[in-house]
């Protein structure tokens, strides 16, 4: 049955089991476009390589009921399997190899397809599709010890209330290493004042400079094709060293060298990437009545690509400060904000 399995990937067959979305099976082996779906998964990937979040992505999918191949409703695993399947650009794969294939007809280009895979391995840190309720969590860190901070709920026992905190956390399940865990400050304030700061800043000469630092098609397309012809390098290697025509140490080293090399592309291609989220933003003055309906991810997306670091720093917040129209006890020069541009 393996070798079966085997035969049949490397002629490009497709496998059985539940039919992909997208596709509808034409025959033994044969995939053909499902138009319906097909255009559902087109407008995914535009969507995604524009810098909108998964979170975002399968909410709509709920909203407009679309259902899997199983008659059910989208979940974060359905979106994973859709997102990452070779098929979509008419590959077959098998045991992690890819193998080119007439019997499965492509959705989207394979040029789209690796640019796709590059975005979402960038998002890999915080590309869960469960709903975010912190703006700045694991964003601002700790100005004591340096570490990522984390949102909590705090109760107020004195009067009752709930309150949003920015805490350093000593449980190192949030972090790789734990934090002191003596600064904490309440998450709204903090919110306000980023939120006012990244608006001023797009509205300034910097952010105009930063979107000018934008990839285009070109550049994208030149990092795409020198990652390919690596990755065909490593794979040339490997069938020299199954030949015999490549002794084990220096296939090793080859592998190693051309792997760091495709490592290093993708951190390239993910850099040019995150700047399009930019893209997204308008120049036309209704920058605030975009940034007050887009979704929690877009907002991060651009605060990550703006700030380099926001600190809160270790102090008592004495004095009393209006913010948007409401008082809180709070001192901004705790916060200290970094800007990349």
């Amino acid at each position: 049955m393996k070798r079966k399995h085997r035969v049949l990937a490397k002629a490009g067959k497709a496998n059985g089991g539940f039919r992909p979305f997208g596709h509808e099976r034409a025959g033994k082996g044969e995939l053909t476009i499902y138009e319906p779906e097909a255009e559902i998964v087109r407008d995914i990937v535009r969507r995604l390589l524009d810098g909108v979040s998964g979170r975002a992505v399968l909410q709509d999918l709920r909203r407009a009921r679309v259902k899997t191949t199983t008659g059910k409703g989208f979940h974060a695993s359905d979106l994973v399997r859709v997102i990452e399947s070779p098929r979509l650009c008419g590959l077959r794969t098998h045991l992690g190899t890819l193998y080119e294939s007439k019997y499965i007809e492509p959705i989207i280009s394979r040029e789209d397809w690796e640019e796709l895979q590059i975005v979402w391995r960038a998002r890999s840190a915080n590309r869960g599709v469960q709903s975010k309720r912190y703006l700045l969590s694991g964003i601002v860190v700790c100005g004591q010890c340096g570490m990522p901070m984390v949102g909590r709920n705090w109760h107020d026992t004195r009067t009752g209330k709930v309150y949003q905190r920015y805490i350093c956390t000593k449980d190192d399940s949030y972090h790789h290493h734990a934090g002191c865990g003596k600064v904490f400050r309440n998450a709204e304030p903090i919110d306000i004042l980023v939120t006012e700061a990244v608006l001023y800043r797009l509205d300034s000469p910097e952010f105009l400079a930063a979107l000018g630092t934008q990839s285009n098609e070109a550049e994208l397309q030149d990092l795409l094709n020198q990652r390919q012809a690596k990755i065909a390098k490593r794979d040339e290697i490997y069938r020299d060293y199954l030949a015999d025509e490549l002794s084990k140490e220096l296939w090793l080293r080859g592998k190693g060298e051309l792997e760091d090399m495709i490592e290093s592309i993708n951190r390239q291609l993910a850099s040019l990437q995150s700047g399009r989220s930019l893209a997204r933003v308008p120049l036309d003055g209704t920058l605030r009545g975009v940034w007050a309906t887009a979704d929690l991810d877009f907002k991060r997306d651009l605060i990550k690509l703006l700030i380099k670091k926001i600190a809160v720093l270790p102090g008592r917040s004495q004095k009393t400060i209006e913010l948007n129209g409401q008082t809180f006890r709070f001192d901004p020069s705790l916060i200290q904000i970094v800007w990349e541009v």
